[in-house]
């Protein structure tokens, strides 16, 4: 391509001295001196050329080209024939024509070869800037698919307890926010295993995690979908229950209760304290969680 437009510039500027000389182009090539100028004239609109080129993307961040695209195969082939077209061009030059016919014959093709390969590297331009458009949009779609994913598993890991599979204390808090900020009544429970750490120093951690987890399995199995369990931190545990009055949590939980003490396979022990929570509630979230704790701690003393 350098080529052919450093040839095109040079039968241009030729042309152009054999006009201004009224002389054919034979006599132009045959002066030493005029010839030098040609020569030097065509180097300096050559380098003119690359330097603006240059410019131009460096102005232009997404400005590329990248030639082993496929976009850029037809205009390869072009160039043979704008090479071919380029020496046919001085094929006149070499026969017994007006002057003026064949500087301007030279002048006028070449020009437009000139044009022809701006035009055509424009428009290629635009089909990769555009591909690379395209390529660009689903990178970014890459990123933020890949980014919600990461962030899933980091809402994962902050609002599910990895032992037990319970959400945790950070999403049970975040979920009394939401219902409190909405207008919901719900009922927390506030819950306390009797036996873990008799399991824990008698029979291992192991066995006490265990322990934990086949507790969070059978409570989930018996409770509702709408409602929440949260590991706190050890053996606590806080059930949200929405929809719900006091009464009607406090009946719901004996019966579990009595169902996991009455297991014939695993039994499981476990104190309870249910506070509700009236819609629109102005208290802090921490006195609901404290009155609930006294309220277990009183059940397991009632229990012993």
């Amino acid at each position: 391509m350098q080529f052919v437009y450093f040839a095109s510039i040079n039968l241009i500027i030729l042309g152009t001295m054999a006009l201004a000389n009224r002389a054919d182009i034979n006599i132009v090539l045959m002066r030493p001196g005029l010839q030098g100028v040609s020569l030097i004239l065509t180097m300096l609109a050559n380098a003119l050329g690359i330097h603006l080129m240059r410019s131009i993307i460096d102005r232009q961040e997404n400005l590329f080209f990248v030639y082993e695209r496929p976009e850029f195969l037809l205009l390869g082939y072009s160039m043979w024939f704008w090479l071919i077209v380029v020496f046919v061009d001085s094929i006149p030059s070499m026969f017994r024509l007006p002057a003026d016919l064949v500087s301007l014959f030279l002048i006028g093709s070449n020009v437009l070869v000139l044009f022809l390969l701006a035009f055509f590297h424009i428009h290629v331009y635009h089909i990769t800037e555009n591909a690379y458009l395209e390529e660009e949009k689903i990178r970014l779609k890459t990123e933020e698919r890949e980014q919600r994913l990461r962030t899933a598993m980091m809402e994962k890991d902050a609002y599910i307890d990895y032992l037990t599979g319970a959400f945790t204390r950070t999403y049970a808090q975040k979920q009394m926010a939401e219902m409190m900020d909405n207008g919901y009544s719900f009922c927390m429970v506030y819950i306390d295993l009797d036996s873990l750490k008799h399991i824990n120093d008698e029979q291992g951690h192991i066995q006490g995690d265990l322990h934990l987890k086949l507790f969070v399995s059978k409570l989930k199995a018996q409770l509702r979908s709408l409602d929440t369990l949260s590991r706190l931190g050890g053996d606590e545990f806080l059930i949200l229950m929405p929809d719900c009055t006091e009464e009607e949590t406090e009946g719901r939980m004996k019966a579990i209760r009595e169902r996991m003490e009455q297991d014939k396979v695993y039994k499981i022990c476990y104190s309870y304290g249910v506070v509700w929570v009236p819609a629109h509630s102005k208290s802090d979230i921490a006195e609901y969680l404290n009155e609930a704790d006294r309220r277990m701690y009183e059940d397991k003393k009632g229990r012993r």
